[in-house]
């Protein structure tokens, strides 16, 4: 179980490129990891003072936020886990590739696509299946098109504001 545990912490972090990482330059030593921190961490320990100061924090902030969460939240990480295993590695590659693009947004830009997308969520069912539908069947000039409308739309909609 607790290799299951390992396993989990340490894909969640390479999936999600260290989203909560503190931007920090310095090397984390092994030693001044706690003893839980250690535990789950120990397949890095060989090759921990060869990782990147950003990688060692990625991970050492990660294993925190692991260790403080309850078995509920530790059991939605396994199940989101299991389903990004299941996942093509074309799939896997364009979900990294999305989130390193978000990941360069400015803060304005990702509360507005946050915003988006939760609007998206609270549409019916129906609605969104017949959205998703009609961008699939555009082609990638319409999509671009629609891009370019909703960016005006936003850029004149401030302008009045």
């Amino acid at each position: 179980m607790r290799s299951r545990l390992k396993q989990l912490l340490l894909a969640l972090l390479l999936i999600t490129g260290g989203s909560a990482v503190v931007a920090q330059d310095d090397a984390v030593p092994w030693n001044s990891l706690s003893a839980e921190q250690q535990q789950l961490l120990d397949p890095l320990e060989d090759r921990w003072a060869d990782l990147p100061a950003d990688r060692q924090n990625m991970f050492a902030n990660g294993s925190r936020r692991f260790i403080k969460m309850d078995p509920e939240q530790r059991a939605r990480a396994q199940d989101r886990f299991d389903q990004w295993r299941q996942l093509p590695p074309e799939r896997q590659q364009a979900i990294r590739s999305n989130w390193n693009h978000y990941k360069q947004l400015t803060p304005d830009q990702r509360r507005r696509l946050r915003r988006a997308g939760r609007e998206f969520r609270d549409l019916p069912p129906e609605k969104r299946q017949e959205l998703r539908a009609k961008w699939d069947r555009m082609t990638p000039e319409q999509r671009q098109r629609v891009r370019d409308r909703m960016r005006q739309h936003r850029t004149d909609r401030r302008k009045t504001d």
